[in-house]
């Protein structure tokens, strides 16, 4: 028995031979034209879209009548017409009629139920096509897996319709849905495959026995996971029976059966997403042009929040019926009363967002559901010691937790990232939040960000005990991992009071990390900014060393800001002894980075805080940097080495080694050339262990100036390097520096003009900020090129250039450096 015609595709060899001059070997008849093919019964082999364009040829049909019943374009039928031509070696359209009406009469009628029908294009899977298309060739059974809404079965439709012509018995589609138990699932197979007279009870020994003598078939096993059981017995004994037959199943667990491949289907990214989401959303409304890129920015961040989940941005896409992209992203916050859709056409299960994740929910038993819940309160990545220590109490015991994990994982509601040598996991974050929705409704939601926001405590204050432990870097780096975490738990800190005097404390604690790298100061000023309003008990002191902190993280990116905050310090400070040694060390710090006073405030700030506290230290720093600016800078060099001593002895090696860079052009200033590049070199390496884009900036300036003094196009391009650097991550006072450079290497490549047009710009925006020259041989650079410049122009004509590089702000200025 079989489930289609018997034909091996000889009759296309033999056309195939005969238009090539060649000759065929069959194994029953050879054919010589389409009459005498109808009359052997033998046919080539034909996808199930081909035969259904056949038959509809033998009722005489158009191609606008066949487009219009198998929902096809005209350009697509006559695409079809024509392979038919070929295969048959029909002459017209009356020859293929006469064979259809033939292969109707004799050849076997091919089981099953037809894929479902595609009625829009598949968007952003290229890749995956290929892959598991690769895969299904090398394996029996492959199963898609992947979290709801994620496009498993659009995929697999799309995978079996391309490769069911390499099946003699096509692809047969079997939704599971329905299915609940074995009964249910032999007869959703039977169904599937029709085999009326095969198989009249829908036993499983008739199915199989049916599966057994069939020819080469892919089954599509779509939604297997709510009836794993059943599926994987039944599938082991199929596959046991059939060696052609092949299984592509869908599933958000994987079945783990042998000899089973998976395949995780990821969500889509980035310009996928929102390709898919214009193109629904010009298919629904046609006033949303998909060449419309005013909101882009709102689309992308539609995207993004909603994971890449094509289900869910399909949904959201609906919505333009009625609202615009960025109301959509506005009313996210809502995301499952909004994300919905009739039923109509629609799986139900995917009417709504809501509906489509409660499917999964509804398939864990409770030890998995109660821990998926307690998981939503992290955010980012986190590792199964921290599950352990936040998600974990008499219902969920820590030594579950491993399992329960795996278990998750396997489900498609947990990913699993590798990171060095441990796996970390996170949530999307539409699973994420309707968790999160879950803790509310059951009232356990302030229970488990409290722990969350005790843990996260404590990981900063353990961060703090290990900076003086030779692993800084490595500290830093968990901070940096966990900083997600870090930024939901210090948001919860400001409901409370209390908690947010602990939030505060432990975000000046890490004030080492904040300072690092850059990048990181804006968190750190925002949660110094948000504590500080929240923890309104806490004392003069500790709300002026707060505000000093902040001055401390923005005086090197916007000194204006930087210089408010510290009138806010003197303010605050009153007759606190304490807050006006913070309010003298801000008001130092504003001094010597804007020009201005700064001997006198830090000299009491050194006088006032303690030798043990390493605001002390930082006191020293300007100082030292103070006298360097008034021309003493073997004076300044030695100071700093005492701070950079002091700061070794607190742990903090990248502060120690970033005050190098500094040391360095006061020992250049001396002429002290190979002294300038051991400091300059080891505060380089210092900056790429730590990764810390600041210091790699005025680092390279230094090395610039150390290593080419005589080489303008090598220092031109690494003054670039360190101009990007600084640049990417906003910081104001190396930007200049590096604007300086690359004028003064510009002016002695011969390049005035350019060198003109960019220092001018530099300084102009120098007095516009308020940053001030402070390191010596840095600061000659711009003059020298301005001074080069002028002894090659003529006025008029340096006049013209000088007046174009006033006229630039900081970001025409960069770009023109860059070139």
């Amino acid at each position: 028995m079989s489930l289609v015609s018997a034909s091996d595709g000889s009759a296309t060899e033999g056309a195939a031979a005969r238009r090539g001059g060649g000759s065929a070997v069959r194994r029953d008849v050879t054919v010589t034209g389409p009459s005498a093919g109808a009359l052997d019964g033998v046919f080539p082999r034909l996808s199930r879209r081909e035969e259904e364009v056949l038959a509809a040829l033998g009722e005489r049909l158009t191609n606008a009548e066949i487009g219009g019943r198998l929902f096809l374009s005209i350009r697509t039928v006559e695409t079809y017409v024509s392979a038919l031509l070929r295969k048959f070696d029909a002459v017209n359209r009356r020859e293929l009629a006469v064979v259809a009406q033939q292969h109707l009469r004799t050849a076997p009628r091919r089981i099953g139920r037809p894929l479902p029908p595609q009625l829009a294009a598949l968007i952003g899977r290229d890749a995956d096509l290929d892959a598991v298309i690769e895969r299904l060739h090398a394996c029996r059974l492959l199963t898609l897996v992947g979290p709801a809404g994620v496009g498993k079965t659009r995929l697999a439709v799309e995978v079996a319709a391309r490769v069911e012509q390499s099946f003699e018995g096509g692809a047969l589609f079997v939704d599971l849905t329905p299915a609940s138990d074995e009964a249910t699932v032999l007869a959703a197979v039977v169904g599937a495959l029709n085999p009326a007279n095969q198989a009249p009870n829908g036993s499983r020994e008739a199915l199989l026995g049916l599966l057994a003598v069939s020819s080469p078939v892919l089954l599509v096993f779509d939604n297997c996971e709510h009836v794993l059981g059943p599926v994987s017995e039944l599938l082991v004994d199929a596959l046991g029976t059939n060696e052609s037959l092949r299984v592509l199943a869908t599933s958000r667990e994987w079945l783990t059966i042998p000899g089973e491949h998976a395949f995780a289907v990821a969500p889509l990214d980035a310009p996928s997403a929102a390709q898919l989401f214009r193109t629904r959303a010009a298919a629904v409304d046609a006033r949303f042009g998909t060449d419309d890129s005013g909101s882009a920015d709102a689309i992308g961040s539609i995207c993004r929040r909603l994971d890449g989940l094509p289900l869910a941005i399909e949904l959201a896409a609906a919505q333009v019926v009625a609202f615009t992209p960025e109301q959509i992203d506005a009313r996210l916050t809502g995301r499952f009363s909004l994300l919905q859709a009739p039923t109509r056409g629609r799986v139900p299960r995917h009417a709504a967002l809501e509906t489509a994740l409660g499917w999964s929910y509804d398939l864990l038993d409770a030890g998995e559901r109660i821990l998926l819940d307690r998981l939503a309160v992290f955010r980012g990545r986190f590792s199964v010691e921290a599950v352990e220590a936040v998600a974990t109490d008499v219902v969920v015991d820590p030594g579950a937790v491993g399992k329960l994990l795996v278990r998750l994982v396997r489900k498609s509601l947990v990913v699993a990232d590798t990171a060095g040598n441990e796996r970390r996991y996170r949530l999307l974050e539409t699973i994420r939040e309707y968790g999160l929705a879950r803790l509310d409704a059951t009232h356990e939601l302030g229970r488990w960000r409290q722990r969350h926001l005790d843990w996260v405590l404590d990981l900063m204050a353990h961060a703090v005990d290990g900076a003086d432990s030779g692993e800084q870097a490595e500290r830093f780096a968990t901070l940096d991992e966990e900083l997600p975490n870090i930024e939901t738990a210090l948001e919860w800190s400001l409901r409370a009071p209390d908690d947010a005097v602990r939030a505060l404390t432990a975000v000046q604690g890490v004030r080492s990390y904040w300072l690092a790298g850059g990048i990181r100061r804006g968190h750190g000023l925002r949660w110094l900014h948000a504590t500080i309003a929240a923890a309104a008990s806490v004392s003069a002191a500790t709300r002026a060393r707060a505000l000093l902190d902040a001055v401390m993280m923005c005086i090197l990116d916007d000194l204006p800001s930087a210089r408010t905050l510290s009138d806010a310090v003197r303010a605050l400070a009153g007759d606190d002894p304490l807050a006006r040694a913070y309010a003298a060390l801000a008001s130092a710090f504003v001094g010597v980075h804007g020009g201005g006073e700064a001997q006198r405030a830090a000299r009491e700030a050194v006088v006032m805080i303690p030798v043990d506290d390493q605001l002390h230290w930082w006191a020293r720093y300007m100082l030292a940097l103070d006298v360097g600016r008034r021309g003493h800078l073997a004076e300044a060099a030695d100071q700093l080495r005492e701070v950079v001593e002091a700061f070794h002895g607190f742990g903090d090696e990248h502060l120690a080694d970033g005050t190098l860079a500094y040391i360095a052009d006061f020992a250049l200033g001396m002429g002290e050339v190979e002294a300038a590049r051991a400091d300059a070199q080891r505060s380089l390496a210092m900056a790429r262990h730590f990764e810390c884009a600041s210091c790699e900036s005025q680092a390279l300036i230094e090395l610039a100036l150390i290593d080419h003094p005589d080489a303008p196009e090598e220092r031109l391009a690494q003054g670039r390097r360190a101009l990007g650097l600084a640049h990417t991550i906003g910081e104001t006072w190396n930007v200049l520096a590096a604007l300086d450079l690359i004028a003064a290497a510009l002016a002695d490549a011969g390049r005035v003009d350019q060198a003109v047009t960019i220092g001018v710009a530099g300084q102009t925006v120098r007095a516009h900020t308020g940053v001030a020259q402070v390191l010596p041989t840095r600061g000659a650079e711009v003059e020298r090129a301005l001074v080069t410049a002028r002894a090659r122009l003529d006025p008029a004509s340096f006049a013209d250039l000088a007046r174009d590089g006033a006229a630039l702000d900081l970001e025409s200025a960069v770009a023109l450096a860059l070139g």
